[in-house]
């Protein structure tokens, strides 16, 4: 009896630590004030694969313009162009440490959650805003508007400041995976607007999208 025991010990000793593992498993950090020791900075990052632009009444309501609609430069919030993308977290080991008393460490070593914080291979190389249509004497149809833009900032953060600078001050970066753009005057040549984005990245990717067409008047 005593010595089939002995037999059988390890297996119940291995079996107690993997319950154990999974009892206490090393770590999870999934964002908060807790201190993690997953080490989670900058752990997602994305990729872009897409373009897509609109126009909007209200951005806040979440009031798109329909195609032919007729609404003043007052009424307009703008368009919101937002990049297509593709998300890439990675996990890392817990610090030296930190200690868990766990045989999974390599299972659940520090899953971190996603989050938005740039492209991490990518770069903007060029970005325009073309008008389709003649909008004054200096903006002809097939021009870029660039300069009659205002940059609002993205989904989570809001800004002001021209679009020009905004693209000069971040050097080619990409923090973020969209941006909100307001007009300052209608057009003065033909009311109907119709927009296209085109959008150029380091790595050689060019993406275009455009607005469906509608009517702004002062």
């Amino acid at each position: 009896m005593i010595s089939s025991f002995r037999r059988i010990l390890p297996y119940i000793f291995f079996t107690f630590l993997l319950g154990v593992g999974f009892m206490v498993p090393s770590c999870e950090f999934t964002g908060g004030p807790q201190i993690s020791p997953c080490n989670c900075e900058r752990y997602a990052y994305f990729d872009i694969n897409g373009l897509q632009v609109d126009a909007y009444e209200d951005f806040s309501e979440g009031t798109v313009v329909n195609a032919l609609d007729t609404l003043t430069l007052g009424q307009f919030g703008g368009i919101y162009v937002d990049y297509q993308v593709e998300y890439h977290a990675s996990n890392k080991k817990a610090s030296k440490s930190y200690w868990s008393f766990s045989l999974m460490n390599t299972a659940y070593a520090c899953t971190c959650i996603p989050g938005p914080l740039g492209s991490k291979r990518e770069e903007l190389v060029n970005f325009q805003v073309l008008t389709l249509n003649d909008f004054d004497e200096d903006h002809k149809a097939n021009e870029d508007i660039n300069d009659l833009l205002q940059y609002q900032g993205n989904f989570l953060e809001l800004d002001s400041s021209t679009l020009e600078d905004f693209l000069n001050n971040s050097d080619g970066k990409i923090e973020s995976e969209d941006m909100l753009l307001a007009l300052t005057k209608a057009p003065e040549l033909n009311p109907e607007l119709k927009l296209k984005v085109i959008m150029e990245l380091s790595t050689g990717e060019i993406y275009e999208a455009e607005t469906a067409p509608f009517f702004l008047v002062p």
